[in-house]
């Protein structure tokens, strides 16, 4: 066909292909669809965008996702949420960065362990409170550094 190709269908549309089916859009293409759109794939799924990528969903979203998920972000990524955000596993939450590493809230901070926390810093430490601190211990208080001192032969008297 050469110009343009209109196909009206005033009823349904099927199309069944025993073959690959391959269509090459050398401009733009749009697609609306007024009702429900649903794609099943019985194999693997790719999708391979050149340039910017926008999805719009003014409704709800659900995803399930029944093996491993990997998303590789090799610029920045911004995650903001208009509500609670809440990420559970069942297994480990790993939290690394090659550089610094930023935990902040605006109003309170709350961390919870039923077992054991450790904190292992190498470098030196610098804690500013500028506010009262409140330290409750119902177990042993052990502070490592002090009994280094008094192990040293040095006496602190605060």
């Amino acid at each position: 066909v050469q110009g343009d190709y209109h196909l009206h269908v005033r009823g349904e549309k099927r199309t069944k292909i025993y073959g690959n089916d391959v269509t090459e859009v050398i401009s733009d293409r749009k697609t609306v669809i007024k009702g429900s759109d649903d794609l099943k794939v019985g194999g693997e799924s790719y999708l391979n965008v050149s340039g910017d990528r926008q999805v719009v969903i003014k409704g709800e979203k659900s995803e399930t996702v029944t093996k491993k998920v990997t998303h590789l972000y090799f610029s920045s990524l911004a995650t903001v949420t208009g509500g609670n955000n809440t990420t559970i596993s069942v297994g480990n939450i790993d939290i690394s960065a090659l550089m610094n590493l930023g935990l902040s809230s605006v109003l309170n901070y709350d961390r919870t362990t039923l077992g054991l926390s450790t904190t292992t810093v190498t470098g030196p430490v610098f804690q500013t409170y500028l506010s009262a601190k409140t330290t409750a211990t119902t177990g042993i208080d052990l502070n490592m550094a002090s009994l280094y001192q008094v192990a040293a032969g040095q006496i602190l008297l605060n």
